[in-house]
């Protein structure tokens, strides 16, 4: 079972794909703001594995396999 299934069964979702949008939004931001910052790599790396995470949570939500998503972003 994939992570953000696990989280999903757990109470730890979005209503919908356009909400996670916004969460991808807010992370993107957190990203910025650690870099304007000058945050330790190891606080860049955590903010960007949310990102991460957000992402594949918007696949899950639009029922697109993640793996075939990245794959076809490589080839394109």
């Amino acid at each position: 079972m994939n992570v953000s299934v696990e989280a999903a069964n757990l109470g730890f979702d979005w209503a919908c794909a356009a909400d996670v949008l916004d969460k991808l939004d807010e992370e993107l931001q957190e990203i910025r703001q650690a870099m304007n910052n000058g945050d330790t790599q190891d606080h860049l790396t955590e903010e960007i594995g949310d990102l991460y995470f957000a992402l594949v949570n918007l696949t899950r939500k639009m029922q697109i396999a993640p793996d075939i998503a990245f794959q076809k972003g490589i080839t394109k």
